[in-house]
């Protein structure tokens, strides 16, 4: 689980910057947008605005103020959008700190706009009720693209600070004026406030619902690319569906399982007057129909070992038919292999086959930059031995008595109480018809 976080984090720190970059691309070209509309107009056609948008603010029009402060915000814009470009290139990690004084910046986009506008109309107090209060809110929302829930409440904190200080200083300006009560009513214009803070709560729970989602499917995603990996084509697609059905991690567990252990005869001698590239192509070959098999049969290839293989059956995923099922796919394999050198497909080829049931420890073996799902225990060991007894008793399957006292029929002959080399104990093997 602390591999997951860790690779949460790592894909959310950039998945933050690409998001934040976005964010600042749009308010970069809405500022654009607005300062270029806002040019045309006062130029071409000052007629179509109000008069007092050409009054004096101090000693500039508001006109001209106005541009000033849009320029100013889509420059910023503009260079937030390169900043965040720079980090993500390099792979730095963007201060934390800068995105809270980027968050004041913006935020007083509305707080200067109000501002600016009470200075020219004839009751300042107005101008807590023009529509450029609703810009908090858009700022607000645009704050989940951080996806930090810390920050979108921040946003709406400094919001409510900034219009409250402003609410104070306009209220004081417009005492002494004729103004409807409803304008200089303070639970009004502290309910404002409130919901502005209510927005940053929102945003806040969105952000949290957005990142939940985007860890469950990035985690989704990592135990897949896990599955594949560990197993790859080493197992058949529908056991890997089913174990895409039901992500865990393969951790050390007992289970029952019935090991193959499948060798080639005399490959050496085969492969002697053999240049390397006709030996691959023939264990190529010949390998392929036996996976086809075994995972037909919901084995798994564990280990291909030169001139033989090592299959389980019965893990990662629990089979009651284990058993049966190893044996039913060494039938077909041996079937398999005569009928291809019937055909003259290959050359004459003798295989050997030994399986042996009981509990191993099976998982993942190896360090985070490589992993091997193996099974260990004498099972295995025990059923590459009886393979090699098939030359003895020149068979092509044999098993363990625990494999044929799980079959239901079709049981194997008993070859009697067997020496098994590293046993201080006779073992009763069973020959495969």
């Amino acid at each position: 689980m602390n591999n997951n976080s860790e690779f949460f984090d790592q894909i959310l720190s950039v998945e933050i910057i690409k998001s934040e970059i976005k964010r600042a691309i749009f308010l970069a070209f809405s500022f654009l947008f607005l300062t270029l509309i806002l040019l045309f107009s006062s130029s071409f056609f000052p007629e179509k605005l109000p008069t007092r948008f050409f009054d004096d603010v101090g000693e500039f029009e508001l006109r001209i103020v106005t541009l000033g402060l849009l320029s100013f915000f889509t420059i910023y814009e503009f260079f937030q959008t390169w900043l965040l470009k720079y980090y993500l290139k390099n792979k730095k990690v963007f201060p934390e700190v800068y995105r809270y004084i980027s968050s004041i910046i913006e935020i007083s986009f509305p707080t200067f706009s109000i501002f600016v506008f009470s200075k020219v109309i004839d009751i300042p107090i107005y101008g807590l009720h023009l529509p450029q209060v609703f810009f908090y809110f858009i700022f607000i929302l645009l704050s989940c693209l951080r996806l930090s829930a810390t920050l979108c409440l921040f946003t709406s904190f400094i919001a409510a600070i900034e219009f409250g200080i402003l609410s104070r200083f306009l209220l004081r300006n417009s005492l002494e004026m004729d103004v409807s009560p409803i304008f200089k009513n303070i639970g009004i214009i502290a309910t404002k406030n409130i919901f502005l803070v209510f927005g940053g709560a929102i945003a806040a729970f969105v952000t949290i619902q957005i990142k939940k989602q985007l860890k469950k499917s990035l985690i989704a995603m990592k135990e897949k690319d896990q599955v594949l990996h560990i197993f790859g084509q080493h197992v058949s697609p529908k056991v890997v569906n089913k174990l895409l059905d039901q992500p865990k991690e393969f951790k050390s567990e007992l289970k029952n399982v019935c090991v193959l252990f499948l060798d080639i005869r005399n490959f050496t001698k085969f492969s002697e007057n053999k240049n390397p590239e006709e030996v691959v192509n023939y264990l190529n070959y010949i390998y392929s129909p036996m996976i086809d098999i075994i995972n037909e049969h919901n084995g798994l290839i564990n280990k291909f070992l030169g001139d033989g293989l090592m299959a389980i059956f019965g893990a990662p995923l629990e089979d009651i038919d284990h058993a049966k099922n190893a044996v039913l796919a060494s039938k077909k394999i041996v079937e398999k292999v005569n009928e291809l050198e019937k055909r003259n497909l290959i050359p004459p080829t003798k295989i050997g086959i030994g399986l042996h049931e009981g509990q191993v420890l099976t998982g993942n073996i190896g360090s985070s930059r490589r992993k091997e799902y193996t099974v260990i225990g004498e099972v295995v060991n025990l059923a590459s031995r009886i393979e090699k007894l098939n030359k003895n008793f020149d068979s092509n399957i044999l098993i363990s008595k625990k494999v044929n006292n799980l079959l239901e029929t079709e049981k194997g002959h008993s070859l009697g109480q067997i020496e098994i080399e590293g046993l201080q104990q006779k073992m009763e093997v069973f020959k495969i018809k």
